[in-house]
C-alpha cells in the first residue's frame, strides 16, 4: 500500500476537518507515536527492506527514525519534523550505529 504525498495530505486534511475519511496512519512523526529502535529494526525485516542501522532520533526513549522506505511500505501518511537537537540538548546529525546487546544478527522476529 503506497500513498503519494498528495493522497496522504488529503487524508490528513479530511480527518482534521471531521469529514468521513479513512483515519490517517502516523508512525514516528512525534515522540508519542514513535517506535523503539528494536521495533523499527524488526519492522524493516518483516517488510523485506534493506538491512541498515536504525538511527536513534530521540535517545531518552530510544526512538528509531522511520526512514522513507519503511514509511512507504507501511502506508504511513505523516512525516516528522524534528528539532536540531535531542530533548536533552545533544545535536542530531552525527549518527552512530545502535546495536542490540546480543548483536544485530541474533535479532528476534515477529514470526518467533
Amino acid at each position: 500500500m503506497n500513498f503519494t504525498q498528495a493522497t496522504a495530505r488529503k487524508r490528513i486534511l479530511e480527518a482534521l476537518a471531521h469529514h468521513d475519511a479513512e483515519i490517517p496512519f502516523d508512525l514516528g512523526s512525534t515522540a508519542v507515536t514513535g517506535a523503539h529502535v528494536s521495533v523499527v529494526q524488526v519492522l524493516r525485516e518483516q517488510y523485506g527492506l534493506e538491512r541498515v542501522p536504525v538511527k536513534v532520533h530521540e535517545p531518552f526513549q530510544m526512538l528509531g527514525l522511520i526512514e522513507d522506505d519503511l514509511a512507504a511500505a507501511m502506508g504511513v501518511h505523516t512525516t516528522g519534523v524534528f528539532a536540531r537537537s535531542t530533548m536533552v540538548g545533544f545535536p542530531l546529525g552525527s549518527w552512530k550505529e545502535w546495536r542490540r546487546p546480543w548483536g544485530q544478527e541474533a535479532a528476534p522476529s515477529l514470526a518467533e
